[in-house]
Protein backbone atom coordinates (compact mmCIF):
# COMPACT_ATOMS: atom_id res chain seq x y z
CA UNK A 1 0.00 0.00 0.00
CA UNK A 2 1.19 3.78 -1.04
CA UNK A 3 1.21 5.76 1.88
CA UNK A 4 0.52 9.79 1.53
CA UNK A 5 4.01 11.47 2.85
CA UNK A 6 3.02 13.86 5.21
CA UNK A 7 3.09 17.98 4.35
CA UNK A 8 5.01 18.81 7.78
CA UNK A 9 6.00 22.65 6.38
CA UNK A 10 2.93 23.33 5.30
CA UNK A 11 0.91 22.48 8.43
CA UNK A 12 4.12 24.41 11.13
CA UNK A 13 3.69 27.48 8.62
CA UNK A 14 -0.36 27.40 9.27
CA UNK A 15 0.31 26.68 12.78
CA UNK A 16 2.75 29.46 13.62
CA UNK A 17 1.03 32.40 11.36
CA UNK A 18 -1.83 32.96 14.36
CA UNK A 19 0.86 33.33 16.73
CA UNK A 20 2.89 35.58 14.88
CA UNK A 21 -0.10 37.04 14.44
CA UNK A 22 -0.90 37.19 18.22
CA UNK A 23 2.58 38.22 19.12
CA UNK A 24 2.45 41.24 17.06
CA UNK A 25 -0.93 42.48 17.86
CA UNK A 26 0.17 42.15 21.82
CA UNK A 27 3.26 44.09 20.52
CA UNK A 28 1.33 46.76 19.32
CA UNK A 29 -1.01 46.95 21.88
CA UNK A 30 1.63 47.38 24.55
CA UNK A 31 3.60 50.45 22.30
CA UNK A 32 0.34 52.16 21.20
CA UNK A 33 -2.43 52.22 23.98
CA UNK A 34 -5.44 52.91 24.34
CA UNK A 35 -6.29 56.96 24.17
CA UNK A 36 -8.87 58.11 27.04
CA UNK A 37 -11.89 60.20 25.00
CA UNK A 38 -10.82 63.10 27.55
CA UNK A 39 -7.27 62.74 27.10
CA UNK A 40 -7.23 66.09 24.19
CA UNK A 41 -9.21 68.08 27.01
CA UNK A 42 -7.00 67.19 30.27
CA UNK A 43 -4.16 68.55 28.06
CA UNK A 44 -6.20 71.40 27.72
CA UNK A 45 -6.88 72.53 31.21
CA UNK A 46 -3.86 71.54 32.40
CA UNK A 47 -1.99 74.06 30.04
CA UNK A 48 -4.68 76.36 31.06
CA UNK A 49 -4.18 75.62 34.80
CA UNK A 50 -0.05 76.61 33.78
CA UNK A 51 -0.90 79.33 32.11
CA UNK A 52 -3.11 80.63 35.02
CA UNK A 53 -0.42 79.68 37.72
CA UNK A 54 2.82 81.49 35.47
CA UNK A 55 0.31 84.38 34.90
CA UNK A 56 -0.49 84.68 38.47
CA UNK A 57 3.11 84.12 39.58
CA UNK A 58 4.32 86.65 37.50
CA UNK A 59 2.32 89.13 38.84
CA UNK A 60 3.27 88.36 42.35
CA UNK A 61 6.37 90.26 42.46
CA UNK A 62 5.12 93.75 41.23
CA UNK A 63 1.63 93.48 42.85
CA UNK A 64 3.44 92.68 46.14
CA UNK A 65 5.92 96.05 45.63
CA UNK A 66 2.86 98.32 44.48
CA UNK A 67 1.16 96.98 48.26
CA UNK A 68 3.91 97.30 50.21
CA UNK A 69 5.25 100.77 49.14
CA UNK A 70 1.04 101.67 49.15
CA UNK A 71 1.28 100.29 53.07
CA UNK A 72 4.99 102.12 53.73
CA UNK A 73 4.28 105.51 51.98
CA UNK A 74 0.70 105.64 50.93
CA UNK A 75 -0.79 105.85 47.23
CA UNK A 76 1.43 108.10 46.10
CA UNK A 77 4.95 106.68 46.37
CA UNK A 78 2.89 103.28 45.42
CA UNK A 79 1.72 105.17 41.97
CA UNK A 80 5.26 106.48 41.64
CA UNK A 81 6.85 102.47 42.19
CA UNK A 82 3.87 101.20 38.97
CA UNK A 83 5.30 104.28 36.75
CA UNK A 84 8.73 103.15 37.87
CA UNK A 85 8.19 99.52 36.76
CA UNK A 86 6.93 100.24 33.68
CA UNK A 87 9.70 102.44 32.14
CA UNK A 88 12.05 100.66 30.02
CA UNK A 89 14.53 99.25 33.03
CA UNK A 90 11.40 98.06 34.69
CA UNK A 91 9.95 96.28 31.41
CA UNK A 92 13.06 94.83 31.06
CA UNK A 93 12.99 93.50 34.77
CA UNK A 94 9.96 92.48 34.71
CA UNK A 95 10.44 90.39 31.68
CA UNK A 96 13.64 88.56 33.02
CA UNK A 97 11.08 87.62 35.76
CA UNK A 98 8.23 86.33 33.85
CA UNK A 99 11.00 84.40 31.88
CA UNK A 100 12.18 82.91 35.20
CA UNK A 101 9.30 81.99 36.60
CA UNK A 102 7.99 80.40 33.01
CA UNK A 103 11.03 78.11 32.76
CA UNK A 104 10.72 77.25 36.48
CA UNK A 105 7.37 76.23 36.27
CA UNK A 106 7.86 73.99 33.45
CA UNK A 107 10.91 72.58 35.58
CA UNK A 108 13.63 72.87 32.95
CA UNK A 109 16.59 73.69 35.24
CA UNK A 110 19.30 75.07 32.72
CA UNK A 111 17.17 77.67 31.16
CA UNK A 112 15.59 78.41 34.69
CA UNK A 113 19.12 79.19 35.92
CA UNK A 114 20.34 81.37 33.18
CA UNK A 115 17.07 83.59 33.56
CA UNK A 116 17.71 83.89 37.27
CA UNK A 117 21.05 84.68 37.02
CA UNK A 118 19.98 87.50 34.22
CA UNK A 119 16.95 88.76 36.37
CA UNK A 120 19.68 88.76 39.38
CA UNK A 121 22.16 90.63 37.48
CA UNK A 122 19.78 93.26 36.09
CA UNK A 123 18.01 94.19 39.45
CA UNK A 124 22.02 94.60 40.90
CA UNK A 125 22.69 96.96 38.09
CA UNK A 126 19.71 99.08 38.25
CA UNK A 127 19.55 99.07 42.34
CA UNK A 128 19.99 101.86 43.98
CA UNK A 129 22.19 100.59 46.92
CA UNK A 130 24.29 98.81 44.79
CA UNK A 131 24.82 101.63 42.63
CA UNK A 132 25.42 103.88 45.70
CA UNK A 133 27.80 101.80 47.40
CA UNK A 134 29.73 101.51 44.44
CA UNK A 135 30.14 105.30 43.70
CA UNK A 136 30.58 105.64 47.38
CA UNK A 137 34.01 104.43 46.86
CA UNK A 138 34.49 106.75 44.14
CA UNK A 139 33.14 110.05 45.14
CA UNK A 140 35.55 112.41 47.23
CA UNK A 141 34.54 112.42 50.61
CA UNK A 142 32.20 115.07 52.05
CA UNK A 143 33.47 118.08 53.25
CA UNK A 144 34.39 118.61 57.28
CA UNK A 145 31.13 120.65 58.08
CA UNK A 146 28.65 120.31 55.50
CA UNK A 147 27.04 123.92 56.20
CA UNK A 148 25.52 125.36 53.13
CA UNK A 149 27.68 128.77 53.96
CA UNK A 150 30.64 127.78 52.54
CA UNK A 151 33.24 130.04 55.04
CA UNK A 152 32.27 127.27 57.28
CA UNK A 153 33.68 124.22 55.10
CA UNK A 154 37.18 123.79 56.36
CA UNK A 155 38.19 126.73 53.84
CA UNK A 156 40.26 128.20 56.49
CA UNK A 157 41.97 131.30 54.37
CA UNK A 158 40.55 133.05 51.39
CA UNK A 159 41.55 131.51 48.08
CA UNK A 160 43.56 133.45 45.22
CA UNK A 161 41.26 131.78 42.43
CA UNK A 162 38.59 129.57 42.63
CA UNK A 163 39.00 126.54 39.42
CA UNK A 164 35.40 125.60 37.72
CA UNK A 165 35.57 122.77 35.85
CA UNK A 166 33.51 122.22 32.39
CA UNK A 167 30.96 120.07 31.83
CA UNK A 168 28.31 121.84 34.04
CA UNK A 169 26.03 123.26 31.57
CA UNK A 170 25.46 123.61 27.87
CA UNK A 171 23.31 125.33 25.26
CA UNK A 172 19.73 124.74 25.10
CA UNK A 173 19.38 127.00 21.76
CA UNK A 174 22.36 129.57 20.66
CA UNK A 175 22.82 131.54 23.58
CA UNK A 176 20.35 129.80 26.02
CA UNK A 177 22.83 128.10 28.23
CA UNK A 178 21.53 125.99 30.89
CA UNK A 179 23.10 123.74 33.88
CA UNK A 180 23.00 119.95 33.85
CA UNK A 181 23.43 117.10 36.21
CA UNK A 182 26.58 118.60 37.56
CA UNK A 183 25.09 122.23 37.71
CA UNK A 184 26.29 122.90 41.23
CA UNK A 185 29.70 123.38 40.54
CA UNK A 186 29.14 126.99 39.09
CA UNK A 187 26.28 127.52 42.09
CA UNK A 188 28.83 126.08 44.55
CA UNK A 189 31.42 128.61 42.43
CA UNK A 190 28.51 131.39 43.43
CA UNK A 191 28.32 130.60 46.65
CA UNK A 192 31.95 130.96 47.32
CA UNK A 193 32.45 133.91 46.11
CA UNK A 194 29.57 135.68 47.45
CA UNK A 195 30.50 134.27 50.99
CA UNK A 196 34.11 136.03 49.70
CA UNK A 197 36.51 133.29 49.87
CA UNK A 198 37.66 133.23 46.92
CA UNK A 199 39.04 136.71 44.88
CA UNK A 200 38.71 135.19 41.41
CA UNK A 201 36.60 132.23 39.70
CA UNK A 202 38.75 130.56 36.51
CA UNK A 203 36.34 128.44 34.31
CA UNK A 204 37.50 125.47 31.66
CA UNK A 205 36.45 123.59 29.25
CA UNK A 206 36.42 123.57 25.28
CA UNK A 207 34.39 122.25 22.76
CA UNK A 208 35.38 119.90 20.61
CA UNK A 209 33.25 120.59 17.76
CA UNK A 210 33.85 124.64 18.28
CA UNK A 211 30.43 125.27 19.29
CA UNK A 212 29.65 126.24 23.00
CA UNK A 213 32.56 126.18 24.64
CA UNK A 214 32.02 125.09 28.68
CA UNK A 215 34.33 128.14 30.05
CA UNK A 216 32.08 130.76 28.52
CA UNK A 217 28.98 128.52 29.20
CA UNK A 218 29.83 128.74 32.96
CA UNK A 219 30.75 132.59 32.72
CA UNK A 220 27.39 133.54 31.32
CA UNK A 221 26.09 131.98 33.60
CA UNK A 222 28.38 133.19 36.43
CA UNK A 223 27.79 136.62 35.44
CA UNK A 224 23.79 135.78 35.81
CA UNK A 225 24.36 134.86 39.66
CA UNK A 226 26.23 138.46 40.36
CA UNK A 227 29.74 137.53 39.71
CA UNK A 228 31.76 140.68 38.27
CA UNK A 229 32.97 139.68 35.00
CA UNK A 230 36.49 141.19 35.68
CA UNK A 231 36.72 138.59 38.04
CA UNK A 232 36.02 135.14 35.77
CA UNK A 233 39.10 134.08 33.98
CA UNK A 234 38.99 131.18 30.86
CA UNK A 235 41.27 128.42 30.38
CA UNK A 236 40.92 125.87 27.45
CA UNK A 237 41.02 121.98 27.68
CA UNK A 238 38.95 119.14 26.05
CA UNK A 239 39.22 117.07 29.32
CA UNK A 240 40.70 116.91 32.72
CA UNK A 241 43.80 116.24 31.42
CA UNK A 242 44.13 119.14 29.06
CA UNK A 243 42.36 121.19 31.70
CA UNK A 244 45.28 121.25 34.33
CA UNK A 245 47.90 122.00 31.39
CA UNK A 246 45.95 124.65 30.79
CA UNK A 247 45.68 125.22 34.50
CA UNK A 248 49.30 124.62 34.75
CA UNK A 249 50.11 127.09 32.30
CA UNK A 250 48.02 129.89 33.34
CA UNK A 251 49.75 129.97 36.61
CA UNK A 252 52.67 129.85 35.50
CA UNK A 253 52.40 132.84 33.50
CA UNK A 254 49.03 134.58 34.52
CA UNK A 255 48.03 137.49 32.74
CA UNK A 256 48.00 140.98 34.92
CA UNK A 257 44.29 141.50 35.17
CA UNK A 258 44.42 138.41 38.03
CA UNK A 259 47.68 139.14 39.22
CA UNK A 260 46.62 142.68 39.95
CA UNK A 261 43.41 140.73 41.75
CA UNK A 262 44.95 138.18 44.01
CA UNK A 263 47.06 138.51 47.28
CA UNK A 264 50.13 136.07 46.41
CA UNK A 265 50.08 135.35 42.31
CA UNK A 266 53.89 134.01 43.45
CA UNK A 267 52.25 131.30 45.49
CA UNK A 268 48.52 131.79 45.14
CA UNK A 269 45.91 129.55 47.19
CA UNK A 270 43.90 127.56 44.70
CA UNK A 271 40.89 125.62 45.32
CA UNK A 272 38.98 123.13 42.61
CA UNK A 273 35.27 122.87 42.62
CA UNK A 274 34.47 119.28 40.88
CA UNK A 275 31.71 117.04 41.07
CA UNK A 276 32.37 114.77 44.14
CA UNK A 277 32.74 111.28 41.68
CA UNK A 278 35.01 113.08 39.39
CA UNK A 279 37.22 114.91 42.03
CA UNK A 280 39.83 111.89 42.90
CA UNK A 281 40.69 111.76 39.34
CA UNK A 282 40.79 116.02 38.82
CA UNK A 283 43.19 115.53 41.91
CA UNK A 284 45.69 113.46 40.81
CA UNK A 285 45.74 114.82 37.44
CA UNK A 286 46.36 118.12 39.19
CA UNK A 287 49.31 116.55 41.33
CA UNK A 288 50.76 115.42 37.66
CA UNK A 289 51.59 119.16 36.79
CA UNK A 290 52.22 120.13 40.00
CA UNK A 291 49.49 121.41 41.32
CA UNK A 292 48.57 121.90 44.95
CA UNK A 293 44.30 122.90 45.03
CA UNK A 294 42.10 122.46 47.59
CA UNK A 295 39.32 120.23 47.11
CA UNK A 296 35.61 121.57 46.98
CA UNK A 297 33.55 118.76 45.69
CA UNK A 298 29.64 119.16 45.06
CA UNK A 299 26.92 117.47 42.83
CA UNK A 300 27.05 114.33 45.28
CA UNK A 301 25.13 111.37 43.39
CA UNK A 302 24.98 108.95 46.71
CA UNK A 303 22.62 110.29 49.53
CA UNK A 304 24.02 110.03 52.75
CA UNK A 305 20.99 110.58 54.92
CA UNK A 306 20.14 107.77 56.21
CA UNK A 307 16.50 106.68 55.63
CA UNK A 308 14.16 103.47 56.43
CA UNK A 309 14.22 100.76 53.94
CA UNK A 310 11.30 100.98 51.19
CA UNK A 311 10.04 98.06 48.71
CA UNK A 312 10.31 100.20 45.48
CA UNK A 313 14.55 100.22 46.31
CA UNK A 314 14.08 96.85 44.51
CA UNK A 315 13.19 98.05 41.29
CA UNK A 316 15.79 98.90 38.98
CA UNK A 317 16.24 102.50 37.26
CA UNK A 318 18.12 104.35 34.58
CA UNK A 319 19.32 106.73 36.92
CA UNK A 320 21.06 104.07 39.04
CA UNK A 321 22.86 102.41 36.11
CA UNK A 322 23.67 105.68 35.14
CA UNK A 323 25.45 105.84 38.68
CA UNK A 324 27.07 102.70 38.02
CA UNK A 325 28.18 103.63 34.84
CA UNK A 326 29.81 107.08 36.52
CA UNK A 327 31.72 104.66 38.81
CA UNK A 328 32.65 102.29 36.34
CA UNK A 329 34.37 105.31 33.91
CA UNK A 330 36.18 107.06 36.47
CA UNK A 331 37.71 103.17 37.09
CA UNK A 332 38.46 102.97 33.75
CA UNK A 333 40.13 106.36 33.56
CA UNK A 334 42.06 105.91 36.76
CA UNK A 335 43.40 102.53 35.07
CA UNK A 336 44.53 104.37 31.86
CA UNK A 337 45.98 106.96 33.59
CA UNK A 338 43.74 109.68 32.56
Amino acid sequence: MFSIPRETGAKSTSSDSPQKIENSDSQLARRDPPTRPDAPVRRGRLRRWRLIGWLALTALLPVSIFLVTYWQQGFVAAGRAGTTMVMPVGWVWLFLWAGTTYFGLLGQRRQSIGWVFLFLIWTAVGNGQVAGTVLGWVESPLPTASDPAFEKRGLDARLDGLVTLGGSANWVVEDFPEVNGDGERILSAAQIYHAGMTRTIITTGSSTDGIAHPCEIAKDLLISLGIPDERIFLIPGVNTQAEMESLAAFLEAPPTAWRDLVESPTDPKMGLVTSAFHMPRALRLAQDHGLDLVAIPCAFRVEYTERPWKAADWIPTSENQSKLGLAFKEAIAWTLGR
